[in-house]
């Protein structure tokens, strides 16, 4: 199995998780202190959703801070 199918592969099972979490889950602490299950997800996907270019100059502007 070459690496875009086993990457393919994992964001499939991580898919098939989230869409199976209720309200209460998605609001639930994860092992990052700080951090819900919603957000550790929307960290997830990021990569998929913005371009490196797009993220890098957010960071610069906002200093670090791409919650924004």
């Amino acid at each position: 199995m070459n690496v875009y199918a086993m990457t393919t592969a994992n964001r499939l099972l991580i898919a098939d998780v989230l869409d199976g979490l209720d309200d209460a889950q998605w609001r639930t602490p994860t092992l990052c202190a700080g951090w819900t299950v919603r957000e550790m997800a929307a960290h997830l996907v990021q990569p998929m959703l913005v371009g490196f270019g797009k993220f890098f100059l957010v960071a610069v502007r906002h200093r670090g801070d791409t919650a924004r």
